[in-house]
């Protein structure tokens, strides 16, 4: 589910991690949780928006993941997390080294209730006079 192009290959021969890997390009939804969860850490690319929602259901499951450090995916995933630099298979191969040797940051859960987002959204419209 990663776009394997020469550059990743290089890193992971590079950094002897080529045998550890495995590439599923393609699982049946149901099947998706058994391989996530057998997997020692989940990494989800993507940059593309959609692909979010990949990085924070791994994280309900509780599955240790790598992904890139950008705009508000840095808000919805929680537990044993490696950012990395969007777009850098390099970093993606370091962040999988660290984990491999018990590096990487916790982030604690957070809770996103409706009664608090529709709070938020009310007073954003007041102070902007939208309401009126």
């Amino acid at each position: 589910m990663f776009h394997y192009n020469k550059t990743t290959k290089k890193s992971l021969k590079d950094n002897k991690l080529k045998d550890y890997i495995i590439w599923l390009w393609w699982v049946k939804y149901k099947e998706l949780w058994n391989y996530i969860l057998s997997a020692d850490v989940a990494v989800v690319p993507s940059l593309v928006e959609w692909f979010w929602f990949a990085a924070a259901e791994t994280c309900a499951i509780k599955q240790q993941l790598i992904c890139p450090n950008v705009a508000a995916l840095t808000e919805v995933v929680n537990g044993k997390i490696n950012f990395v630099e969007p777009s850098n298979p390099h970093d993606i191969t370091e962040k999988m080294v660290d984990f491999y040797n018990g590096k990487y940051s916790k982030i604690n859960r957070k809770e996103f209730l409706w009664e608090d987002n529709i709070n938020q959204t009310l007073d954003c419209y007041e102070k902007t006079n939208i309401t009126q």
